[in-house]
């Protein structure tokens, strides 16, 4: 598997989970805040991993 389709992998699956975690949050069955605020911080992580991941694609685009 080349480096290009890992990354469309990684980027699928951090999209899935990023929807099914606005899902879960637009829905109002959040029993607590601290479900709230992990499924936050699930949310935050995941949207700085996409991002960490662009710039590391785009550093590899520019080095060529």
């Amino acid at each position: 598997m080349d480096g290009i389709r890992i990354a469309e992998y990684i980027f699928k699956t951090l999209r899935d989970r990023e929807k099914n975690t606005v899902d879960i949050i637009a829905s109002g069955n959040i029993k607590s805040m601290e479900d709230y605020k992990y499924l936050m911080g699930e949310l935050s992580a995941i949207r700085s991993l996409q991002q960490d991941l662009r710039e590391t694609l785009q550093m590899d685009d520019n080095d060529d």
